[in-house]
């Protein structure tokens, strides 16, 4: 079973920190109909190089991304689950545990509060340009699509309008990817010269 455009861009902002655009959301959606989310997060990452392999740079990767938290925001939770990955879980594994977590939990503080709507808000973004950034990306234009840089920072719901905003502007400077052509072999969705899109950078 495909994975659904929702899902897709729940790996596309928890592993890389930025919106999807939609040949990269159709391709990892369907890239194999009968895959998981760890099966695609497996994928997404060897599509990828690593930067700050280790279990502890890894976690804090996630955190950042998806809740916007550091080490010291919550270095209990980072603990946690880089102690997984330690134990040998394996990184897509966790992915997929990570995100089923955020997308389940009863948050408490205000602090969590604030993460679970920052993850939300930026999936909604990434939904939004699933289906409207139709523009060919080079490596160049990825960090366009990266909260916090291209794109703003997006944290609250209030930010989604303006941010997408700025993706419909970029999206419009960019010459359009014709639908016709087949991703080669070995070049990463979305990208039509294939440099590394660092998880990290």
């Amino acid at each position: 079973m495909a994975l659904s455009k929702n899902e897709t861009s729940q790996l596309y902002v928890s592993l890389f920190g930025r919106a999807s655009e939609k040949v990269g959301s159709d391709f990892w959606s369907h890239y194999n109909q009968s895959t998981s989310i760890a099966d695609t997060a497996k994928a997404m990452m060897q599509h990828t190089p690593l930067e700050g392999n280790s279990p502890y740079a890894f976690v804090m990767t996630l955190y950042k991304n998806a809740l916007g938290k550091s080490l010291a925001d919550d270095e209990a939770g980072i603990d946690f689950w880089a102690q997984l990955l330690i134990n040998g879980m394996r990184k897509e594994e966790l992915v997929e545990r990570f995100i089923d977590t955020v997308v389940h939990y009863n948050a408490q503080t205000q602090q969590d509060k604030d993460a679970l709507e920052l993850f939300f808000a930026r999936v909604e973004v990434s939904n939004y340009t699933a289906v409207n950034f139709t523009g060919a990306l080079t490596n160049n234009d990825i960090r366009g699509l990266r909260f916090g840089d291209g794109l703003a920072d997006v944290r609250t719901q209030k930010d989604i309008a303006g941010c997408i905003q700025q993706a419909d502007a970029l999206n419009a400077q960019l010459p359009q990817n014709n639908w016709n052509q087949t991703i080669p072999p070995g070049m990463v969705a979305g990208v039509t010269v294939y440099q590394p899109d660092t998880l990290m950078g």
